[in-house]
């Protein structure tokens, strides 16, 4: 029977850590190694994990200084001993059943994407994003490219919805260890799931996609991750542009393109990223967003490849639909000129049409 890795960075969480754990340890699929990683929590989490070590011979404990969920995670990648992996972060659950459905399931693919479950304070549970049975082969490099901008965008016409978190992945361990993969430390860069993800579809040749919400994702525990991000929304877009340079690297070279492709294509993507952190933004934000460009490190950058978008975009129709190219030269306008007012005003215009037509969209599908 495979061994499968549980990694868990655990930090202020002594209110959800036992329910969490207790979810993995009683997993119908019992070998596993459970690695918790008390990423030096103030309160009584190092104790509930040292207690459960005790109970438990399949749980490791590693003790460490506060240096935040990705180097938590990292101190586990560098122990884990499976032939597969997950992750669970400690404020979650899982079902009881999760482990070996994947093992069932993964069979020759290189990662296994499941769905997820919101679960609000009062213990209810919502429908959270759930992908289609499906699995694709990225041996072409046009497939391959296709699936990057899908877990970009999290939703694509063909292929249904794509989690980005890395929880909702089991993983072979080899394009783990073979090509050494780890976390970007979040001080350093933003959405470090997000960037693991499309390195892991640049490593991989084949996955599987499975219609089935096995994790429990707290949405609305305080001091949630995604609370605070949204709070600190106003410099982030110099950590998504970061992370742009980082993954624009790795396309280049990893041989799966040709330069002239990434040449012509990769401004796409990079507006896809930059889109990805204007969605999360607040109304007040968007209209502020001249101020938080100019706190971007190399702003220029950022200008030229937006420009690139723009002058490409009829090479970009095969991307999108028709509506998807209207709005992305509605906001790739707005990134070059927001700080002039009639831009502004027109963008403004713009965005309160689109939210409106989204709004009767919905309505119609419900009818």
């Amino acid at each position: 029977m495979k061994k499968v890795s549980v990694i868990i960075p655990v930090y202020k969480v002594e209110k959800y850590l036992n329910k969490c754990i207790e979810s993995v340890v009683n997993q119908t699929y019992q070998n596993l190694e459970i690695i918790l990683v008390d990423d030096g929590s103030p309160d009584s989490c190092p104790k509930i994990c040292d207690e459960w070590a005790e109970k438990d011979g399949r749980i490791k404990v590693i003790h460490k200084l506060n240096e935040g969920q990705s180097v938590a995670r990292n101190a586990g990648l560098k122990i884990f001993t499976g032939d597969y992996l997950t992750f669970v972060d400690s404020d979650d659950y899982i079902s009881l059943n999760l482990i070996e459905e994947c093992m069932n399931e993964i069979k020759d693919n290189d990662f296994l994407v499941f769905g997820y479950n919101f679960v609000d304070s009062s213990e209810r549970i919502f429908k959270g994003l759930i992908p289609q049975d499906q699995i694709i082969w990225f041996k072409d490099h046009m497939t391959l490219f296709i699936c990057i901008m899908w877990q970009i965008k999290i939703f694509d016409k063909n292929y249904g919805v794509c989690p980005t978190g890395v929880w909702t992945r089991l993983y072979n361990s080899r394009i783990i260890k073979e090509k050494n993969l780890y976390f970007q430390d979040t001080r350093e860069i933003f959405a470090e799931d997000l960037y693991f993800n499309l390195n892991c579809f640049l490593l991989s040749e084949k996955a599987k996609f499975l219609n089935d919400p096995y994790y429990n994702y707290y949405s609305t525990r305080p001091g949630n991750s995604c609370e605070g991000l949204l709070k600190r929304l106003d410099y982030k877009l110099n950590e998504i542009n970061k992370l742009s340079k980082y993954f624009e690297n790795d396309l280049y070279k990893s041989g799966r393109f040709d330069k002239e492709f990434l040449d012509k294509n990769y401004p796409y993507l990079y507006f896809l990223l930059m889109r990805f952190y204007i969605e999360h933004m607040t109304k007040k934000d968007l209209y502020k967003l001249k101020q938080y460009i100019d706190k971007i490190e190399d702003k220029e950058r950022f200008y030229n490849l937006i420009k690139k978008a723009k002058e490409n975009k009829s090479e970009y129709k095969k991307w999108s639909t028709k509506g998807g190219m209207i709005r992305f030269n509605q906001i790739a306008t707005y990134y070059l000129h927001c700080g002039n007012i009639f831009y502004k005003l027109k963008f403004k215009l713009e965005n309160a049409l689109y939210n409106l037509m989204h709004k009767v969209q919905k309505l119609l599908r419900r009818k």
